[in-house]
Formats: structure tokens, sequence, C-alpha cells
């Protein structure tokens, strides 16, 4: 079975307490990557949800196509 790959285009409470815990419980998607503004912020936001890959701007995220 595979799973989707999201990215989160935000480091918004909703995505750490709702979107990200639901999407990891799901066996069908899993979190690829995180993005924000700042890339220290989206970088520290990864490593504390346990995502691969963080982004420092929104477009390198949706321009990634997460091969």
């Amino acid at each position: 079975m595979n799973k989707y790959n999201w990215g989160i285009l935000s480091t918004a409470k909703i995505g750490r307490r709702a979107m990200i815990p639901a999407l990891k419980e799901s066996k069908f998607a899993q979190v690829a990557a995180i993005a924000s503004r700042n890339s220290e912020k989206a970088k520290n936001f990864a490593i504390e949800c346990n995502i691969p890959v963080s982004y420092g701007n929104y477009n390198t995220l949706l321009n990634d196509p997460f091969n």
C-alpha cells in the first residue's frame, strides 16, 4: 500500500496539534516536509515533529515533487 506524501505550509499550532498527528496516524499518509517563511523555524519544527525535510519558504515546498 502506498502512502501519500504531505507537505505542510505552516508551523502554526493547528499543524502541530491537529494536522500532523492526524496524518501520522493514517496508514495512507505521511508528512514529508514542512515550510515556513523562516528557515530556522521550519528546521526546528521539523526536528521537533520528526519531519524529514524543512524549507524556509513556501514556493520551494510547492515545487518539491517528494521524490
